[in-house]
């Protein structure tokens, strides 16, 4: 208290942590017609990957290349998505992840918002661990399903590679309704011990190769955009 002896100052030195997200996004500059396979002209493609996918609306779309401002290398309709869609001028496009059924793939990361003694490798979405301890992980990713069917969506942890045991979260993606894909958010909370360097991962597949991981946008001011996936890394003792 205020009459009583005080402590030195608090030090986050030993405080660990790391916080990483998928969530990149840009804007059309020109529309994009109904099974056009053209390239896509976009305000900037700064933080996507290449080859990759995209959202723009209600459909995932494939590119295998980019420059500052074009998408090319186009495929429409991914993950049961219809390319029978006009997109227009001031569109928003935002990175997605998608993967064939019953296909794991890696998930990745394209963001840093904090890192101390916790890094991202961009290229890869590993997570390194720099000095050993116990350690809590948490996820949120958030699918959307762009067919008329339900699917279950799959997510694990991964260390040094290897499958963690025990670290697996399914969770059932709802059917597109009314032009709207339907949406879920997947979270995962987990203790590990880890020794100096170890390097996690996560990794998902879904059984039918309709889901996407993909951030929604923002309703105008009232309701902020939510991210396709956040992955915070604490150590604890």
């Amino acid at each position: 208290g205020p009459e009583g002896p005080q402590g030195p100052a608090g030090s986050l030195t030993n405080a660990y942590h790391g916080a990483f997200i998928f969530d990149s996004d840009t804007t059309l500059t020109s529309a994009t017609s109904p099974n056009s396979t053209a390239n896509i002209q976009v305000v900037s493609t700064s933080g996507f990957y290449a080859p990759g996918y995209m959202k723009i609306g209600a459909e995932i779309i494939g590119y295998t290349g980019i420059t500052a401002t074009t998408f090319t290398g186009i495929t429409r309709g991914i993950a049961g998505s219809s390319g029978a869609t006009l997109h227009v001028i001031g569109n928003g496009v935002s990175q997605a992840q998608f993967t064939p059924a019953s296909t794991p793939k890696q998930v990745l990361l394209d963001q840093t918002d904090l890192s101390n003694g916790v890094t991202l490798n961009i290229l890869t979405g590993d997570v390194t661990i720099v000095n050993a301890g116990v350690y809590n992980l948490q996820f949120s990713a958030q699918f959307e399903n762009f067919s008329n069917n339900v699917e279950d969506a799959i997510m694990w942890f991964r260390l040094n590679g290897t499958n963690i045991p025990k670290s697996t979260s399914y969770i059932t993606t709802p059917t597109i309704h009314g032009g709207v894909p339907g949406a879920t958010l997947m979270t995962m909370n987990l203790f590990y011990t880890f020794v100096a360097n170890d390097v996690v991962s996560l990794a998902w597949t879904s059984n039918q190769g309709k889901t996407a991981i993909t951030s929604i946008p923002p309703v105008g001011s009232t309701i902020p955009k939510s991210p396709g996936v956040i992955f915070t890394v604490n150590r604890i003792s």
